[in-house]
């Protein structure tokens, strides 16, 4: 549950939220729907793939067995802290400072290719 939870958080973040990517949130439900699916196929034999810690407590509410009930709210909670963690360790870090004298064409500065034809 909590590895399964860090890895939709950090899929909903970079798909949806994360404003470097080309399509700019725009392939974000085909791309979150995916990772539902195949979450819950591959997870799902194995804990029941409860995603949400709501639906796993209508169940136990209702029946009144709260034996491992702990295991599905604690671990989605956990695998999203520890998600939107990793992610903002590994997509918000400052990358390194490029020295000036190894400086390119500015963005602002047209280039085209006869510009190296006039180079001594």
């Amino acid at each position: 549950e909590i590895v399964t939870t860090a890895l939709f958080v950090m899929v909903i973040l970079t798909v949806a939220t994360d404003e470097r990517a080309a399509w700019n949130g725009v392939m974000a439900p085909l791309l979150i729907g995916l990772f539902i699916f195949t979450a819950a196929t591959v997870v799902g034999p194995a804990s029941g793939g409860s995603f949400n810690p709501a639906r796993s407590l209508d169940p136990v509410l209702y029946n009144q067995e709260w034996g491992d009930v702990w295991i599905y709210i604690i671990g989605p909670l956990a695998g999203g802290v520890l998600g939107a963690a990793i992610w903002t360790f590994i997509c918000l870090r400052e990358g390194p400072t490029p020295d000036p004298r190894f400086e390119t064409a500015r963005d602002d500065e047209p280039h085209s290719p006869r510009d190296d034809e006039r180079r001594p």
